[in-house]
């Protein structure tokens, strides 16, 4: 096998080869990534989708048959992503919905390495990263959150009160809630209709399952979309006493926020 081939950039792979990949880490699921074709429940045999996967992974020089035996080595690093993949300690969904363009949908699996894949509908997009900083600057880059924060004042709602803000946004109800006037107009921007959202879902898996769901959201003060820039936002974030607090969005911001969220879940520094 060519020692070569390497996961720390996107690899393509097809549902067959996941299929093959996982079950060869002892998985028969893809947290984050359900896809209904890939671990066949419609009468395809199994055995044939694990053949299949197992001869295209060989045919992409991921695995080498070992002559004079009936076993296979896999390619070192893929074999690293494709066993935190199946047990991970902690899933992370990023979710993109910009006006007019399908979600984005982009999954990180955290054990002893770092994940990240993607399926578009026909294939999943495989690669390793490096360190937990760099899924933190990807997933800030993804979302096109700007350097600094903008310049406005970090504030609490009740959940009662946010619900009410979303239903129909007044700057001058959120001034008699304490907002500060400021920032109570950058946030009845950011819920006008066709304003462009994203989140990350933070998932601690204990034993193959999700204990609990943590989300942070992204609500765009100013327009965002698929075209590269910087655009002004508002961080929610899920706090003690049925709250939630609204923090003026940054890259940086947004790294501590989830760092400290998976600190939380046991997850370690990377």
């Amino acid at each position: 096998m060519a020692e070569t081939r390497s996961i720390y950039y996107p690899v393509t792979f097809t549902p067959a080869e996941m299929a093959a990949l996982l079950s060869l880490a002892g998985a028969r699921t893809l947290l984050g990534l359900e896809s209904k074709g890939l671990f066949p429940t419609n009468g395809t045999p199994w055995e044939e989708v694990f053949l299949r996967g197992r001869a295209e992974l060989e045919r992409d020089r991921w695995l080498d048959h070992v002559p004079g035996t009936v076993q296979y080595r896999l390619n070192e690093q893929l074999g690293m992503a494709a066993a935190v993949m199946a047990a991970p300690q902690c899933v992370l969904v990023t979710n993109l919905d910009w006006p007019g363009q399908s979600r984005q949908s982009v999954t990180h699996y955290l054990a002893a390495a770092v994940v990240e894949a993607c399926f578009d509908g026909q294939d999943y997009q495989v690669t390793a990263l490096r360190s937990v900083d760099i899924m933190l600057a990807r997933q800030a880059s993804a979302m096109q959150l700007p350097s600094q924060s903008p310049p406005w004042i970090e504030f609490e709602l009740s959940n009662e009160q946010a619900r009410q803000a979303v239903a129909d946004p007044q700057v001058r109800r959120l001034g008699q809630w304490g907002v500060p006037a400021s920032s109570a107009a950058a946030f009845v921007a950011a819920l006008q209709p066709g304003q462009a959202r994203a989140s990350v879902q933070i998932m601690p898996v204990t034993y193959g399952r999700v204990e609990t769901t943590k989300r942070v959201r992204v609500l765009y003060a100013d327009p965002a979309g698929p075209l590269p820039g910087e655009h002004a936002g508002w961080l929610a974030v899920p706090v003690a006493g049925s709250r939630v607090r609204l923090i003026p969005a940054s890259a940086g911001r947004l790294a501590e926020i989830v760092r400290d969220l998976l600190q939380l879940s046991g997850e370690h520094d990377g």
